[in-house]
């Protein structure tokens, strides 16, 4: 106020530089695995329609907020024209590695047996269990990392009851 005296704890203004600017990103939990810092990113603004702003990931927070599942992280856009403000909203793409095809079976193609999971491969013989290392597991289907080739016919119903079966042939083995 015009006249006021100024109190040692008050601000009386903010020097910023907003040749670089920080977007904060909320970045939710089963995303984090493919997030790095160094990651390029690019972000557009209502201001700018069709315009594009590259920066890269320069921070990721070690904390998970409990009510979103999300991680806080900063990307930073270089701004040299300064038109980019503190408070806009932005819309911010990270770029992540490229996917790899992956071999996905449903839920049921699966079966715990002797504590590794497994997965029955259809061969010439019949059935052979085959124990596989799983990955994601999304809308009931299951990554599998490895232990099964592309192209390999998998039982995808009923792998229960084979299991059953190997079983009751190991059982009847021991006697």
């Amino acid at each position: 106020m015009l006249g006021e005296y100024a109190q040692p704890y008050q601000a009386m203004f903010t020097i910023a530089d907003l040749s670089s600017v920080w977007i904060e990103v909320d970045i939710y939990e089963r995303d984090l695995s493919a997030v790095a810092v160094g990651a390029q990113a690019t972000a557009t603004v209502a201001a700018y329609p069709g315009e594009r702003f590259a920066g890269k990931v320069t921070y990721i927070s070690s904390l998970l907020d409990r009510e979103t599942r999300t991680a806080k992280a900063r990307v930073e856009l270089s701004n040299p024209d300064g038109r980019l403000k503190p408070g806009m909203f932005a819309d911010v793409l990270i770029d992540t590695p490229t996917k790899t095809e992956a071999i996905r079976l449903p839920d049921t193609a699966l079966v715990l047996l002797q504590g590794q999971m497994t997965a029955f491969v259809g061969g010439e013989e019949g059935f052979e269990a085959r124990p596989v290392e799983t990955g994601e597991r999304a809308g009931g289907m299951v990554t599998i990392r490895s232990g099964l080739d592309p192209g390999e016919r998998v039982v995808t119903a009923g792998a229960y009851a084979l299991k059953a079966r190997l079983l009751k042939s190991q059982i009847g083995a021991a006697d």
